[in-house]
C-alpha cells in the first residue's frame, strides 16, 4: 500500500492482485484513512494506464462515508469537486518509475479518465477473471485481464 497527498487530500492506493494483473484503487475524498483501513468506496472513473507495455486499470474512487460523496457521482464531479485530481493521480502514475531509471508510464483513451460506468465494467471483468482463476476453471497461463 501506497499514498501520496495533494492540497491536504490524503489518496490510497489499495492494491489488488491476482496471478497475473495489479489493479490500483485510488480513493480520494477530504478525510485522511488509516493504513489497511476497509472502505465502502463508489466507483467514480478508470484510466488505462500502460506499464511496461501492459494494461494496469486505475480505478478512482470515494468512500460513501466521506463529506463529498454525495455530491461526486462520476468522473466530471471529479474535476468539478477535486480540481486538478485526476491530473495528479495520472501525473504520479506516469511518472514514478522515472526516479528507478525507467520510461514515462503511458495511459491509453486518449489520457483521458472513463466515466463511472466504464470503471464498474473494468470491475466487474477483473473479478470475474479472478474468480476463473481462484476456482481453477482456467488456467494461469491462459489467463488475458487486457
Amino acid at each position: 500500500m501506497a499514498c501520496f497527498h495533494k492540497h491536504g487530500k490524503i489518496h490510497l492506493l489499495l492494491t489488488l492482485k491476482s496471478m497475473e494483473h495489479l489493479e490500483i484503487m485510488i480513493q480520494i475524498g477530504e478525510s485522511r484513512r488509516k493504513i489497511g483501513e476497509v472502505l465502502k468506496i463508489k466507483p467514480l472513473a478508470a484510466l488505462a494506464m500502460i506499464d511496461e507495455g501492459e494494461l494496469d486499470w486505475k480505478i478512482v474512487a470515494i468512500s460513501l462515508d466521506d463529506p463529498k460523496a454525495s455530491l461526486v457521482n462520476d468522473v466530471g464531479d471529479v474535476e468539478k469537486h477535486f480540481p486538478g485530481t485526476l491530473t495528479a493521480i495520472r501525473n504520479w502514475f506516469r511518472d514514478y518509475k522515472i526516479p528507478d531509471g525507467k520510461p514515462a508510464n503511458k495511459f491509453g483513451l486518449g489520457n483521458q479518465a472513463t466515466d463511472k460506468d466504464y470503471a464498474l465494467k473494468v470491475i466487474t471483468e477483473t473479478n470475474e477473471s479472478w474468480n476463473k482463476l481462484i476456482k481453477r476453471s482456467i488456467p494461469a497461463g491462459e489467463l488475458s485481464l487486457a
